[in-house]
């Protein structure tokens, strides 16, 4: 009944890649959702390139788009430049668990890999790049909250020319073979004020976007090493019940776990299959 305060932290465990694939053959989405009004969007599709370039596309859209709109966002700007996916990683939202969205995924031949229930790290990459998008739209929208859409072609150079961790170059020497020429971090005065100014907010976007990827990297790094120990077929474990809902039961004074339960299969070092009782 008591409250898990040391409860299990497993590590990230990469889900491996095609060695073979092309740029954005295998794809993973998610939405940023309820940023400030702007241009009237209020939620942003990051489109990530899981397997070859890291790279990204970023789609501007509303918190309702549903699952055809996500379709067209798709066609609009990634099919444009790079044909169908072979496979789209996301979590169970309803733009893609919903039948609409299965049944186009299955007449394209494209292969729907939808994350486990309350576990947002299947889908970890993009979910790692919607932490450094924000930071750049948290340090962004401090000043200019309504205007977050006219920097999202900034940011999404800026983020593509920067090198990548584990490919140890950027998306865009992966997609083009070169790195495509960015704004100079200084620029002449010019004697058009109106020129002047849109040069010098270019020039600063892109240092701001520069210092969140920067602090997006050093945060991700104090969580990526766990002590974790797996568990064994046949061992014992406790089911927490957070999210099992039972009849006639009081949520709120219900068992913390259930259990203990015997593990019948490891699927793979943080997935097991339980032996639970016939009544459930």
């Amino acid at each position: 009944m008591k409250i898990n305060t040391h409860p299990t932290t497993p590590p990230l465990t990469p889900i491996p890649a095609d060695p073979s694939t092309l740029p954005f053959q295998s794809v993973s989405i998610d939405f940023i959702t309820d940023l400030p009004l702007s241009n009237s969007f209020d939620s942003l599709m990051v489109i990530v390139d899981h397997d070859s370039s890291k790279g990204i596309v970023l789609c501007p859209c509303n918190k309702t788009i549903d699952a055809l709109g996500t379709a067209l966002l798709y066609h609009q700007n990634v099919y444009r430049r790079f044909g169908l996916p072979k496979c789209i990683i996301s979590d169970r939202g309803p733009q893609f668990a919903s039948h609409v969205f299965q049944t186009l995924c299955s007449r394209l031949g494209i292969k729907s890999k939808l994350s486990t229930a309350y576990h947002p790290q299947t889908d970890g990459q993009t979910e790692r790049a919607n932490q450094e998008i924000e930071a750049y739209l948290r340090i962004y929208c401090g000043t200019a909250p309504n205007t977050w859409t006219e920097s999202i072609p900034d940011l999404e150079f800026s983020h593509n020319l920067q090198t990548h961790s584990v490919t140890k170059t950027s998306p865009f020497n992966i997609i083009l073979g070169y790195n495509p020429i960015p704004i100079p971090p200084a620029i002449e005065p010019t004697n058009l004020p109106s020129l002047s100014e849109r040069l010098r907010l270019l020039t600063t976007i892109r240092k701001e976007a520069l210092a969140a990827h920067d602090l997006a990297q050093l945060h991700m790094a104090r969580h990526t090493s766990r002590n974790f120990t797996p568990f064994k077929l046949g061992d014992k474990v406790w089911l927490e019940a957070t999210h099992l809902h039972f009849p006639n039961r009081s949520h709120k004074l219900s068992p913390k776990w259930e259990g203990p339960f015997t593990i019948e299969q490891v699927l793979s070092p943080l997935n097991y299959r339980l032996t639970l009782p016939k009544a459930w």
